[in-house]
């Protein structure tokens, strides 16, 4: 199984980059580029993917509880900072 953190912002306009190794790094792109486009929201995205590179799920990691997304992250490994 393979992960990606991805920020997009919610027009699939600009802002995306992926590739992020912790959820505060992905978060603070987020939050810069939010602060850089009036009326656009920011996400953070885990992609789950097969050992083959299939997406098999997308989860926006903003978009949950707080417990939800550290119940999430450390199920795939993924650190916070």
């Amino acid at each position: 199984m393979r992960t990606n953190l991805y920020v997009v912002r919610d027009d699939g306009e600009y802002d995306y980059k992926g590739g992020f190794k912790t959820f505060k790094e992905a978060n603070d792109y987020r939050l810069k580029c939010q602060r850089q486009w009036m009326n656009h929201i920011d996400f953070v995205i885990l992609q789950i993917c097969t050992r083959q590179g299939v997406l098999e799920r997308e989860i926006n990691l903003t978009r949950i509880s707080n417990v939800e997304r550290d119940k999430i992250l450390s199920d795939y490994g993924i650190p916070m900072e």
